[in-house]
């Protein structure tokens, strides 16, 4: 059908907001039932492109904009709401950005929306830095820092680390499982060992 065949937009939009559908996937679904008039669009977004077309939520009339049209507070203004709400991890970030309570005017991706974003631990407030942005003691000075943990402690296994690790006995710059971060480092090392000895 050409689109002189198609309802005029306003024509168009009041019937699409007539359904009472809430996203893009509703509106996909109905036009796959085989309900939708032959005059209204699947892709409305192209017919009205230069139209009055303004976004999905307006089409559906859920006032939904989308994250890249949407006008956010300054990176300082965003934080500081945030960290009012005192969420502790990016688990009770997620349910909350799900929620009917998260403003519009706040990212759900701070790290998309902001150059000034510095992790989620900043973004909340918990000071948490992500693993693999933390910075630990280089392979020689983290083996002579964890043999005098250990000796103090009692470790003798991964799992007893683990265990001081999470009751706050291994400092920052010590990861919770070596293993895992000094593998690579202790691989080279054995190289060049074995290469001075040549």
């Amino acid at each position: 059908m050409t689109t002189s065949k198609y309802r005029p937009f306003k024509e168009a939009r009041k019937f699409a907001r007539s359904l009472g559908l809430k996203n893009q996937a509703e509106w996909r679904e109905y036009c796959n039932s085989g309900k939708k008039p032959d005059d209204i669009p699947s892709n409305a977004h192209r017919t009205y492109k230069d139209k009055g077309w303004k976004g999905m939520g307006d089409w559906l009339g859920t006032g939904r904009v989308a994250n890249q049209n949407r006008q956010f507070r300054s990176f300082t203004e965003a934080r500081k709401f945030v960290r009012s709400l005192k969420l502790k991890d990016n688990k009770e970030w997620k349910v909350y950005c799900k929620s009917e309570e998260m403003p519009d005017d706040i990212p759900s991706n701070p790290n998309l929306a902001y150059k000034e974003f510095m992790g989620l631990g900043d973004w909340l407030g918990t000071d948490f830095i992500a693993y693999r942005d933390r910075e630990y003691l280089p392979l020689i000075e983290a083996k002579i820092e964890a043999r005098k943990i250990a000796k103090k402690f009692g470790i003798k296994t991964q799992k007893d680390w683990s265990e001081a690790y999470r009751a706050g006995e291994i400092p920052k710059n010590l990861p919770s499982s070596l293993w895992n971060v000094y593998k690579r480092d202790g691989a080279t090392e054995k190289r060049l060992r074995e290469k001075s000895r040549k």
